[in-house]
C-alpha cells in the first residue's frame, strides 16, 4: 500500500467533524471540535482513510452517547493524558509524543469495563449495555480501523472506564522516515482542476478525495475489468452514472432492486451503486437482502439518496452500505471512491498474505463474510490430513454452487478455492512447526501433503523461505 504525502490540514478535519453538528445538536448532545493552530507540512497519510477513521470513530461515539453528554474531536500535536484508568492500544508503541500527530474521540457515554478493553479493536465485538443498542459501524468496523492505522504506521488506543465515557486516540507518524521505500506517494503537486480553476487540496475534503490516492488508483488499470451493477430509476440519471463509469468498468444496470436481485442469483458483480427511493424494491430493501445473502454479502454496496442529514446517513449504514451518497452526485468522487474500495480489499489481501499469523477473518469486513471463512476454515481443517478435499466437497459442504464459492473466496481473498485451499494448509503447517513438537516431515503429512518436494516448493512460495529457514527465524 502506498500513502499520501500531504499536508496536515486542520480545516479538512473541522470539514469532516463539522458535518455532526446539527446531528449533536438534535439529540441535545454537547458537540465540540478543536484544533491546534499548528500546521505540519509533509505529514504522510492518506487522507480518504482518514475520513473513514474519524467518521466510523463519530459514529460509535454518537451511537454510544446519550442526550446531555457530551462528545468532543481534537487534532493536532499537543500531547494527551486521559482521565480513565484502564486502557488498551496497539500499533508502534515505540514513538514519542512530539514524534506523531493525534486525532482524539472522546465522549461521556457508556464506557467500556476493564474486562472488556482488551477486545475492543476484535471483528465485531460490540459493548452490552441495557439502555443502548449495539455499536454501529460504517461498513468497515473498529477492527478494520484498526488496520488501516497499523498499515500508516500509526497507533491507536482507548482509555475508558464503564459508566464514564471513552478516550480513543489515533496516532500517526509525523515523520516520512518509518515508511520503507516505495510505500510514500511522492507526488509533489495535490491540487486538481476545477471548472474555476485549480483549487487547494488542503481546503475541504472534497479536495483531497480526487487527489490523494491518485497514485494508488492509478495502479487499477492494470486489474481485470470489474463489473458493476447500477440501480437507478431515474433513467436520465442512470444513464448519466453508467456513461461515467463504462470508461473503466463493466456497467450493468436496472431501474430497481427487484429484478437487480434476480440477476444477482445467477451472475456475479465486484461492486453495487443504487438509489435508495425506487418502486418496488428500494435501496434499503436491497442492500440488506445483499448483505444478509452469504453468497453476495462480500459485495460492496454504495448507497445514493435525496434525503440528507446524519439520519439518512445512520438508515444506510444500518442498512449495510459501505458508502452513502448524497445527489446530486460528484461523478469524480464516485469514481474516486469506487477505485479506493477495490484498493482497500487489496490491502487487506496484501495484509493477510504479509502477516503469517493473521486470522483469516482478517480479509473481511463483515460478520456475514467472518463466519463464512470460518465455515470453509472448519471444512478444510476437518479433512486436513488428506488429500481427497476438492471444491466440489467444500460446494456441497456450503450448499453454494461452484461458481458462486470461486467468485466469493477470489473477491475476499485474492485466491481461487484451490488456491486457497493450498494456502490454509500451509500456515497450519507453519503453526505445528512452531508451537508443536511436530518436525517438518510430521507437519506435512498432518496438512495432507505427501511430497516433501512439493511441500517445501510450496511452502516456499507462500512464506518466502524454506521450512528450515522458517523455523530458524521464528523459533529464535
Amino acid at each position: 500500500m502506498t500513502v499520501g504525502r500531504a499536508i496536515w490540514s486542520n480545516p479538512y478535519i473541522q470539514a469532516i467533524a463539522g458535518d455532526f453538528m446539527e446531528y449533536a445538536n438534535h439529540k441535545e448532545i454537547n458537540y465540540q471540535i478543536v484544533t491546534d493552530e499548528e500546521a505540519l507540512s509533509d505529514v504522510p497519510f492518506d487522507k480518504k482513510v482518514m475520513e473513514k477513521i474519524v467518521m466510523n470513530l463519530l459514529i460509535n461515539s454518537f451511537k454510544y452517547t446519550r442526550k446531555g453528554d457530551a462528545i468532543s474531536i481534537k487534532a493536532g500535536v499537543k500531547a494527551f493524558k486521559s482521565k480513565y484508568n484502564y486502557s488498551y492500544s496497539v500499533g508502534e508503541e515505540l514513538l514519542e509524543d512530539h514524534e506523531t500527530v493525534s486525532i482524539i474521540v472522546s465522549d461521556t457515554g457508556v464506557g467500556i469495563s476493564e474486562q472488556s478493553i482488551s477486545k475492543v479493536f476484535d471483528r465485531f465485538y460490540q459493548v452490552e449495555s441495557k439502555n443502548q443498542q449495539n455499536h454501529l459501524g460504517t461498513g468497515i468496523g473498529l477492527a478494520l480501523v484498526k488496520n488501516f492505522v497499523l498499515l500508516h504506521k500509526g497507533s491507536i488506543s482507548i482509555y475508558s472506564e464503564r459508566g464514564a465515557g471513552s478516550d480513543f486516540v489515533v496516532k500517526f507518524p509525523i515523520s516520512a522516515d518509518h515508511y520503507l521505500h516505495g510505500e510514500i506517494q511522492t507526488t509533489e503537486d495535490l491540487s486538481f482542476e476545477t471548472e474555476s480553476g485549480t483549487e487547494s487540496d488542503q481546503t475541504y475534503p472534497d479536495s483531497s478525495y480526487k487527489t490523494v490516492i491518485a497514485n494508488d488508483l492509478a495502479n487499477q488499470q492494470n486489474i481485470k475489468e470489474k463489473t458493476i451493477l447500477l440501480a437507478e430509476d431515474n433513467v436520465d440519471l442512470r444513464t448519466i452514472i453508467r456513461a461515467s463509469l463504462e470508461a473503466k468498468y463493466k456497467v450493468i444496470d436496472f431501474d430497481n432492486g427487484k429484478p437487480a436481485l434476480e440477476y444477482l442469483r445467477d451472475n456475479d458483480v465486484d461492486l453495487i451503486v443504487s438509489d435508495i427511493m425506487m418502486p418496488e424494491m428500494d435501496g434499503i430493501a436491497f442492500c440488506k437482502a445483499i448483505k444478509r445473502n452469504v453468497e453476495t454479502s462480500h459485495i460492496p454496496f454504495i448507497l445514493l439518496t435525496a434525503k440528507s442529514g446524519v439520519d439518512s446517513m445512520l438508515e444506510g449504514t444500518e442498512s449495510g452500505a459501505d458508502l452513502y451518497f448524497e445527489k446530486p452526485v460528484d461523478l469524480t468522487l464516485l469514481k474516486t471512491s469506487i477505485a479506493n474500495i477495490f484498493k482497500q480489499q487489496e490491502v487487506l489481501r496484501e495484509y493477510y498474505a504479509k502477516n503469517y499469523f493473521a486470522e483469516i477473518s482478517s480479509v473481511s469486513v463483515n460478520k456475514q463474510d467472518n463466519q463464512f471463512l470460518k465455515d470453509v476454515s472448519d471444512i478444510i481443517d476437518e479433512f486436513l490430513d488428506r488429500t481427497e478435499l476438492d471444491v466440489n466437497t467444500i460446494a456441497s459442504r456450503m450448499m453454494m454452487s461452484r461458481s458462486k464459492l470461486y467468485a466469493k473466496i477470489k473477491t475476499l481473498t485474492g485466491k481461487s478455492v484451490v488456491e486457497f485451499i493450498l494456502s490454509y494448509r500451509l500456515r497450519r503447517a507453519s503453526k505445528f512447526l512452531l508451537e508443536s513438537d511436530m518436525n517438518i516431515q510430521q507437519a506435512m503429512y498432518a496438512v495432507g501433503i505427501e511430497s516433501r518436494s512439493y511441500f517445501t516448493k510450496a511452502f516456499k512460495k507462500e512464506f518466502n523461505m524454506t521450512p528450515s529457514q522458517f523455523i530458524q527465524k521464528h523459533k529464535e
